[in-house]
Formats: structure tokens, C-alpha cells, sequence
């Protein structure tokens, strides 16, 4: 080939006519954000593939309560595709517990609580809860879903994840709309475990909870799986394995209904766990197990009905982890 001047001669021609030139490869990708692959000192390969979408701006936040506008708190709830494991190694579980608005909270206890502590009490049994969630050792994630800002808000301050509860129509809406922001895309096998717990357990143990949660990943035949209440009528936990949906049906006669549904009843002697309080015996029984020190605190009060009551003692002892001085009779055994 001939030289001319340094240049091929076809070069020289597309020096000479601008219109036999090539279009700068450069400017071909600009309009999709791609650069060409290329070598050389500076060059990153990430410039050489098509970027993600952009991401949205973060949410605003309610400047009172530190709760999104879009119903989350600080820390993520979606797209988040670390799979947390626990000391054992083991995949952990995300817990999600649904709250109502207080001013609807636990309605059968209406009659047999005084007005005035009715909320403050289904509150602190569902702090208490969430407390001894994210006590559980094989739990990476607690979250909150819940249309009420002031639960959302004590919740946050726990270190709860919070989900602001959009469709506001129940429980099992709330938990089945936390589910799909919960769980991050991708391959169903990494997915951690999602289990919904219920939010009125105030006597809950943190080691109760966690060996249910093994239980629901034992053996290769559970799918989902379920504990009952002390009744044996209602559920306390679902828990369905990774990759497989959560599809809860609380309500009444939730133990066979979790059970037509293709759900596994977990058997274990777990009485903190299945001891949820609907009735004001139901709140005597958990005393007798041991309450949480948010709720303990309300019986101290004095304005909860309980049967024996609690006489007034100087003696107060700090509760775990908290250093909340209690009665020791609301976190033990009641009377004798």
C-alpha cells in the first residue's frame, strides 16, 4: 500500500473530504451512556458497560417521627441483596411484625382495660415484642409495617426497619405488601427466610423464637411452616423457607387455615411464644411467664387488670438490656 505522508492513502483522502470521515465512535455511545471498550492507563472496564437505572433520590423524611413519606425508615428495605447469616453460618430470617393503629389495637381488651392506658399498653406489648426479635439470634432483620407513625417511630428507635403499612387493610394485606419489599431479587436460593410474628407477644423469649425458627428450616419437607397460639386456634408464627411466598391468612381460625394452605405445625414447648394477649387473662398469663419491662412497667401501674393483683414493693430490680427497674414478679413467676 502506498504511504503518504505517514497515512494511508484512504486515510489522507478522509483528511481531505470531511464527508468520507468516521464518525467519532465516542459520540455514538454518548446517547445511551456507554463508552467503547478500550486499554490503556485510566481506563476502567466498568466504563465499558451500560450503567443501572438512576437511582431515585432518597425519600423525604417526616421531620417529627424520622419515618419516610413512603413508609420506610433509614435504613433499606428493598434491593438489598445481602444474605445475612448468623454465627452458626446458617441463612437468617427476616421478621416482620404488623401493627395496627393503636387507636384499633387489640380491641378485645377494650372492656377490660381503662381507656387511658388502652394504647400505651398495646404499644408497649408490641415494643416489648420487637425487643426480643431483634434479640433473636437467627433474625437479620426485624421490621415493622404499620400505619401508625408513633409505633413506627418507638419501633425505629429500637432498630427496627420500619415499613409504613400502605394498603391499611389488616394484617395479612400489611404482611403480604412488607413481603415483596422485604425480599430482595434474585436467585431463590439465597433468599433469606421471611416469617411474620405477631405483634401482642409481651412475655416472648428471644431463645424461644429462635429455636422455632430452626425448627421451620429443619429437614428438606418444610416449606412453610407455623406455631400455634396457647388456644391452638390462632397463629403467632409463619414462616415460609427462602424462595417460597409467605401467603398468611391471620385471623380467626388461622392455625387450620395456615394448615389447609399447605403449612407445617411446628410442635415445641415455646409458652412465651404462643402466649398472645387478647383477653385480660390472656395478660395474667403472660405475668405469670414473664413480661417484657415496657409492659411490666404498665403493671407496676397498677391499671391493668390482673388476677391476683400486684401489691406495691420497694424492692425494684434492672432488667435486661434495658437497666429498666422493674417489680421482679412482672418479668418472673406471679404470686406463688
Amino acid at each position: 500500500m502506498t504511504i503518504t505522508s505517514g497515512f494511508t492513502r484512504m486515510t489522507a483522502k478522509r483528511r481531505q473530504n470531511p464527508s468520507l470521515r468516521r464518525a467519532n465512535p465516542t459520540s455514538l455511545y454518548r446517547s445511551k451512556a456507554i463508552m467503547p471498550a478500550r486499554t490503556g492507563p485510566g481506563y476502567r472496564r466498568d466504563m465499558a458497560r451500560e450503567p443501572a437505572e438512576h437511582p431515585s433520590p432518597p425519600a423525604p423524611l417526616d421531620a417529627l417521627d424520622g419515618v419516610a413519606e413512603n413508609g420506610r425508615s433509614n435504613a433499606p428495605v428493598r434491593g438489598d441483596k445481602t444474605v445475612r447469616t448468623v454465627q452458626d453460618g446458617t441463612v437468617s430470617w427476616t421478621v416482620i411484625l404488623p401493627v395496627k393503629r393503636l387507636e384499633v389495637a387489640k380491641s378485645r381488651l377494650r372492656g377490660a382495660v381503662d381507656p387511658a392506658v388502652h394504647e400505651a399498653l398495646a404499644l408497649a406489648m408490641a415494643l416489648d415484642t420487637v425487643a426480643a426479635a431483634l434479640a433473636c439470634r437467627v433474625a437479620g432483620r426485624v421490621v415493622v409495617v404499620s400505619a401508625d407513625r408513633a409505633v413506627g417511630a418507638a419501633a425505629a428507635e429500637l432498630g427496627a426497619e420500619v415499613i409504613l403499612d400502605v394498603p391499611d387493610a389488616g394484617l395479612n394485606p400489611a404482611l403480604a405488601y412488607a413481603a415483596t419489599l422485604v425480599r430482595p431479587r434474585g436467585s431463590a436460593a439465597s433468599l433469606p427466610g421471611v416469617a411474620a410474628l405477631t405483634a401482642d407477644l409481651p412475655a416472648l423469649r428471644p431463645d424461644e423464637l429462635t429455636a422455632a425458627l430452626r425448627a421451620a428450616e429443619a429437614g428438606d419437607t418444610i416449606r412453610r411452616a407455623f406455631v400455634s397460639d396457647a388456644a391452638g386456634t390462632g397463629t403467632v408464627l409463619l414462616a415460609a423457607r427462602p424462595g417460597i411466598g409467605l401467603e398468611p391468612c391471620f385471623g380467626a381460625g388461622s392455625a387450620a387455615a395456615h394448615a389447609v394452605s399447605g403449612a407445617m405445625m411446628l410442635h415445641g414447648d415455646w409458652p412465651s411464644l404462643r402466649r398472645d394477649v387478647d383477653t385480660a387473662d390472656d395478660l395474667t398469663e403472660a405475668v405469670r411467664i414473664g413480661l417484657g419491662p415496657r409492659t411490666g412497667a404498665l403493671v407496676l401501674s397498677g391499671a391493668l387488670p390482673l388476677e391476683p393483683a400486684l401489691d406495691p414493693v420497694p424492692d425494684l430490680v434492672p432488667t435486661e438490656p434495658t437497666g429498666v427497674l422493674v417489680d421482679p414478679r412482672a418479668i418472673g413467676v406471679l404470686g406463688g
